[in-house]
């Protein structure tokens, strides 16, 4: 998991980690630390843009619970991701002990073979699929795939797709709010008024029982509540769809560097990469169905 934490793998010389501060030394966070100005290049295992994904990744997992594995120990790539696709379970992870005796010597030998596991009998849903599958079978079998997928993401556009997102998100989006703004306005405008009838009312010159004013103002300050409440829906859907466009930009920069680099980090490092792309593999017997995060024909 160190690669996943120290910047000098991508190249960058760190310091100020330990500051002293009265005799103490205490660890600081990460934006406090000193960067070296320039890539040293000697330093370089990891590509810049993978290393950031890789962090951005591993950072959000703390928030964003179920979006990313939680764990990244393990040899098996898609646990996380790979689910039954008989009964919809999410699979996990079992090793079978294997023994065998080697011919030239007798000397017996075994290992721990890594298998994905169906849970859907253990939480007693009904399943009639296969229940244990290899790591052998499965995961070059959607390695391959994600190749296919990155060869015909290499020929796709994404900078105008990106652009068009950005400006149909900044238009409709900023018309609405804008919308909803003034409504706003214009209850708490009519609130005021209100308010001060009441005065009036409190002095015998309104037209109006305060029991009449106070129904009105509950009236009104409910529907000041729902047009907060719908200002703040749209502005968590903003940030929603702006997400979106930001994982369009990481996916950008990743296509061309995936493949001579992918073979060259760890697997923690591997399983969070391959999380960014796939959202599920559903996994039978006879077929490995590989559920990208983005569809090939929406891009285009």
């Amino acid at each position: 998991m160190s690669l996943l934490k120290n910047p000098i793998y991508k190249g960058y010389y760190v310091s100020g980690k330990r500051p002293s501060t009265r005799g103490e030394r205490k660890r600081a966070t990460a934006e406090n630390w000193i960067y070296s100005n320039e890539i040293i290049q000697e330093f370089v295992i990891i590509d810049e843009a993978i290393w950031n994904n890789a962090e951005e990744i591993r950072e959000s997992r703390k928030k964003d619970i179920g979006k990313y594995p939680k764990s990244t120990k393990g040899p098996l790539l898609l646990v996380g991701l790979a689910k039954c696709g008989c009964c919809g379970a999410t699979m996990a992870s079992r090793y079978a002990l294997k023994k065998w005796t080697r011919k030239k010597d007798g000397q017996e030998l075994q290992y721990l073979q890594p298998k994905y596991i169906c849970q859907g009998r253990s939480s007693k849903t009904i399943c009639t699929g296969q229940r244990t599958f290899t790591q052998n079978k499965v995961d070059p079998i959607v390695l391959e795939e994600v190749t296919t997928y990155l060869d015909s993401l290499s020929r796709i556009d994404l900078s105008s797709k990106i652009s068009q997102m950005q400006g149909k998100l900044v238009y409709s989006t900023k018309k609405d709010l804008e919308e909803i703004r003034e409504s706003i306005l214009k209850v708490e405008k009519e609130i005021d008024v209100l308010n001060n009838e009441i005065i009036k009312c409190l002095t015998g010159v309104s037209n109006f029982t305060s029991e009449q004013l106070s129904k009105i103002i509950a009236k009104r300050e409910s529907e000041i509540e729902a047009l907060h409440e719908s200002e703040n829906n749209m502005n968590r859907e903003l940030s929603s769809n702006l997400r979106e466009v930001n994982s369009f930009v990481e996916l950008q920069n990743m296509v061309p560097s995936w493949k001579c680099e992918f073979e060259k980090v760890p697997t923690d490092v591997r399983k969070m990469l391959l999380s960014k792309l796939i959202d599920s593999v559903y996994i039978t017997n006879d077929t490995i169905d590989v559920r990208f995060k983005f569809n090939l024909f929406d891009l285009q």
